[in-house]
């Protein structure tokens, strides 16, 4: 029988920690289910929506899981049989039914359990830790760095880590121990990587950590997501849920501050909702390091291939540990595309039971760098990913073809001149995205950091609800209410001048439109109804209505007429006069229905009979 969420209750939605995000167990206990068999997947869908999902799947009587809200979107996990998910998939307020990925750990198996363990941390001098300490040591005022280590566990008993790990939270739903402070499982691969970052220096045992200069650099929050204790000798095969890891790195940025994330994990098929989640954090000023994988080629490996990680390719030293120039790509690691090696052959560190051993992988490459980019942020706490990614890469020792190669990307990184850099580094100014309210006046601002200006299409990739057309001036700013378009304030490149209407959300209208309403208040004191063509084009004068310049929805095509203000005439209108100037010289009487409709033939009007020829006039 498969282990499932039990079903106790609605799904109520996520909570949000002010702006952010945070997420909130429903239930904390497993059931047994027998018949279809169900998987587990992921509900995508608008947070304003989540209630009426949530009616859906208690309709369905669906097992669910954790919730997780990013900004505007909920992840719902839940346990669905394939009839399960074929119906959800196809409501309205469901923008997606996808898989709960699995990521794994990326530390190397080739190392055995009976190695003679070697004090021997030979990356120290490889990657020019002394330098970096130096710059440590000359620098006043600096603070502890949060570094979240999102992984299999760390022990954090262990006379190297004791003091230097300050939380091992269960991340996985459903374990009893979930979001308590101390995990009832810890492992290796953890601890192993905890040790490279952070391990307690100048204390007579063990080993130190690239980070731990005076010890008063790192604090590592360690957070667990994958659901067995293992080993790194290939005997256990485990997995991390896309929502645990995802939980994860939001609880880190959100509860514990964290300002690293290290992720030395991954997946070879992508996983959008950790992707969410590491954008979600380098928006928050984070900067997040990821495993380039242990696949031994050239290969994409998520999260880290995404923009908002960088991505670490494991080295192994030459003939000479302390000539860096010497390294090459170990042979097990993945490349191309990532951003910086480091290394990942023969790390020594600390292990489970109050242990040290040797391991491999794209694991502890990612580590080093998780401590150097620790250091920096210790040295320069105002510095973003961008400015951090830039500072690494540019200092790199080329290890490979002179600048950027496939096989180590930008080349091993070079802690002392990282940290020299960074001292004096200007800041680059923070790119703006998205919406941006500056003085009262809205402007958006593309991936590039420019500003939309003229027409642009905004769909939900700009974060909106519906697609439609908006319009932004010259200066940037988003045009609301009335405009006068063709100008050169509203330059939209057609020849003729014309008056268009965007809603106070910035949304041209289209069609008919009550105006001097709350939807659109365009400051006229009389509701009344105008018309807008399909290009947005505000219709004055004569129209022939329910044609394709005028699609209006109704069946039957008619005249209806528009002054020069754009309102729809109804009743009794002389017509040929200043107020409704139709082109026609002899003044005359016209009568429009209630819809605007223009009267023609014999019509009955407050109980007496009138008649008008084919034109609309009065006889």
């Amino acid at each position: 029988m498969k282990k499932v969420f039990k079903k106790t209750g609605a799904v109520t939605g996520a909570a949000v920690l002010g702006a952010s995000l945070f997420v909130v167990p429903f239930f904390n206990v497993y059931g047994e289910v027998t018949g279809d068999t169900e998987d587990t997947y992921i509900i995508e869908c608008d947070s304003d929506k989540i209630n009426e999902v949530s009616s859906v799947l208690e309709e369905e009587d669906v097992a669910v899981g954790d919730v997780l809200e990013i900004e505007d979107t909920s992840f719902i996990q839940v346990s669905l049989t394939e009839n399960e998910k074929e119906k959800i998939e196809d409501d309205k307020n469901v923008e997606s039914v996808g898989e709960d990925h699995k990521l794994y750990l990326m530390g190397n198996t080739a190392s055995s359990l009976n190695d003679t363990y070697k004090n021997d941390i030979w990356h120290f001098d490889n990657i020019n830790t002394g330098g970096a300490w130096d710059v440590l040591g000359k620098t006043s005022g600096r603070k502890k760095v949060r570094v979240a280590v999102i992984d299999s566990g760390v022990e954090r008993s262990h006379s190297d880590l004791k003091g230097v790990v300050k939380t091992n939270k269960c991340m996985i739903y459903g374990d009893d121990n979930y979001e308590k402070n101390e995990s009832s499982a810890v492992s290796l691969h953890g601890t192993h990587i905890a040790g490279i970052i952070g391990a307690t220096s100048n204390n007579k045992n063990g080993i130190a950590g690239v980070a731990s200069y005076n010890n008063d650099t790192v604090e590592i929050y360690s957070y667990r997501v994958f659901d067995k204790n293992i080993s790194l000798d290939g005997k256990v095969s485990v997995s991390a849920g896309e929502m645990n890891v995802a939980n994860a790195i939001i609880y880190a940025v959100e509860k514990d501050g964290c300002k690293v994330i290290n992720l030395s994990l991954g997946s070879d098929t992508e996983v959008p909702i950790v992707k969410a989640a590491c954008e979600y954090a380098v928006k928050k000023g984070c900067t997040v390091i990821a495993a380039g994988g242990n696949e031994g080629k050239n290969s994409r490996i998520y999260p880290g291939d995404y923009d908002s990680a960088i991505s670490v390719i494991a080295a192994t030293y030459g003939k000479d540990p302390s000539k860096p120039s010497q390294n090459r790509r170990a042979y097990f690691s993945s490349y191309g595309g990532k951003d910086i090696s480091a290394p990942g052959k023969s790390i020594y560190s600390t292990e489970f039971n109050n242990g040290y051993r040797e391991s491999d992988g794209s694991s502890q490459a990612a580590g080093m760098v998780t401590a150097v980019v620790a250091m920096i942020c210790s040295v320069r706490p105002d510095l973003k990913q961008d400015d951090i990614k830039s500072i690494i890469t540019s200092t790199a020792t080329d290890i490979g073809s002179k600048g950027y190669d496939a096989e180590t990307a930008w080349g091993n990184i070079n802690a002392g001149k990282a940290l020299e850099k960074a001292k004096t580094y200007k800041a680059s100014a923070a790119k703006k995205t998205g919406w941006v309210n500056e003085n009262g006046r809205y402007k958006y601002y593309g991936s590039d950091g420019k500003a939309y200006t003229g027409w642009h299409w905004m769909t939900s990739q700009e974060g909106e609800k519906t697609d439609h057309w908006s319009y932004f001036g010259p200066d940037g700013c988003l045009r609301t209410g009335w405009q006068k378009m063709g100008t050169s304030s509203n330059p939209d490149g057609k020849a003729k001048v014309h008056w268009s209407y965007f809603g106070p959300n910035g949304w041209l209208r289209t069609g008919w439109q009550k105006m001097g309403t709350s939807a659109n208040p365009d400051g006229n004191a009389k509701v009344h109804w105008s018309y807008f063509g399909p290009n947005g084009w505000l219709r004055t004068d004569w129209q022939q209505m329910g044609t394709s310049s005028n699609p209006d929805g109704n069946a039957k095509v008619h005249w209806s007429y528009f002054g020069p203000n754009g309102w729809l005439r109804t009743g009794w209108q002389t017509m040929g006069t200043a107020a409704n100037p139709d082109g026609k010289n002899k003044v005359h009487k016209s009568y429009f229905g209630d819809n605007g409709w223009l009267r023609t033939g014999k019509v009955y009007i407050g109980g007496k009979a009138y008649t008008f020829d084919n034109r609309g006039w009065l006889k």
